[in-house]
């Protein structure tokens, strides 16, 4: 009796796990069945866009269209992530021109790859107001752009299919990167490669005499080619040229004026001397004229001038006017004297005029 009431205990309990374990199952496959956050948001962003481009939500899936368009945003962030890492990486000395040319130009070819299909350049240019694909872009261009590297070749190209870049530098970039090996190699030799870091400058003599012809022929090179760009130069030949002369001058202390300065100096010390010597000289060698007085002539001389200087006395000195004037005084007063007086003691008017 006991026997067959613990059987059929067993046998209830073993139903009831049964039961269970039917259960559980049934809820995990629920569970499985049921979509994600990331699931919902993505059937939501197939509804709106398939809505935006007026497209059939149920006949054309969005992943058609996303698809593409993340693969190229993809491999577009790839090569801007190359791209900054080799900037950062030839920052300095400044080589990016040179080094840097195959990721950019595979960033550039993904961006227009990415801007010639109508439905990616909506999706990831166009879909919001920051647009940090196309400000990316434009920054990598804005950079590539100020340095000039553009003067650095002759030709670039991408191939389509493969993605392979090919480029070719001007024969004139060619020549400066070749002089400037053979002036690195030149003072490497000469200097012994003992150049301490915290060197405050010493002329070595060996570098400054063996390495002067080389040196100059690169400085002159760099200047025509400055010359014949207008200034717009490739900053990899500018950066390339700027740590030569510093090399140059500050760590082998082997500056010298070049020989136009020294004209020029020359010249103007003695345009200097020049006139500061004709200033001196003038009071010594000048023939300082007297002013010229006019005389009047305007009034007779036989008539009253009335405080006007009179011809013939202009050139006499005060004493001898004096004189002079003194002598016609006593002159009139022995005439008057002379004259015949009438009954009343006045000058007759015949006798000064004379008988008519």
């Amino acid at each position: 009796m006991i026997a067959r009431v613990f059987i059929f205990a067993v046998a209830i309990v073993a139903a009831i796990s049964e039961d269970e374990i039917k259960a559980k199952q049934q809820s995990s496959v629920a569970e499985t069945s049921r979509p994600s956050y990331e699931q919902k948001m993505e059937i939501l962003l197939d509804g709106a866009l398939s809505h935006w481009y007026n497209l059939p939500g149920n006949n054309t899936p969005m992943s058609n269209v996303t698809d593409p368009c993340d693969s190229i945003l993809h491999h577009f962030a790839l090569a801007g992530g190359n791209f900054t890492k080799c900037l950062l990486d030839h920052a300095r000395p400044f080589r990016m021109c040179e080094k840097c040319v195959t990721d950019y130009t595979r960033f550039v070819h993904l961006y227009d790859d990415l801007q010639g299909d109508e439905r990616c350049s909506h999706v990831l240019l166009l879909a919001d107001r920051v647009q940090v694909v196309t400000s990316t872009y434009r920054n990598f261009k804005t950079t590539w752009a100020s340095a000039f590297c553009d003067k650095c070749y002759d030709f670039i190209d991408v191939n389509s299919t493969s993605g392979k870049v090919s480029f070719n530098f001007t024969a004139d970039v060619r020549m400066l990167q070749e002089m400037q090996t053979n002036v690195t190699d030149c003072f490497l030799d000469n200097a012994k490669c003992f150049i301490p870091a915290n060197d405050t400058g010493k002329n070595i003599s060996s570098v400054c005499t063996v390495c002067r012809s080389v040196y100059q022929e690169m400085n002159k090179k760099y200047v025509e080619l400055k010359t014949k760009n207008g200034g717009h130069m490739c900053m990899d030949l500018v950066d390339m040229m700027n740590y030569t002369r510093l090399m140059w001058s500050n760590r082998f202390q082997c500056s010298r004026p070049m020989p136009s300065s020294v004209s020029v100096i020359i010249i103007c010390v003695v345009a200097c001397l020049a006139v500061f010597s004709f200033y001196a000289s003038m009071p010594f060698l000048a023939n300082i004229r007297k002013p010229n007085i006019f005389k009047a002539k305007r009034i007779d001389a036989a008539h009253s001038h009335y405080g006007a200087i009179r011809e013939d006395i202009a050139d006499r000195s005060l004493p001898e006017i004096a004189r002079s004037s003194n002598e016609s005084m006593d002159a009139r007063r022995r005439m008057n004297s002379q004259q015949p007086m009438d009954g009343n003691g006045v000058s007759s008017p015949r006798a000064i005029t004379g008988t008519r």
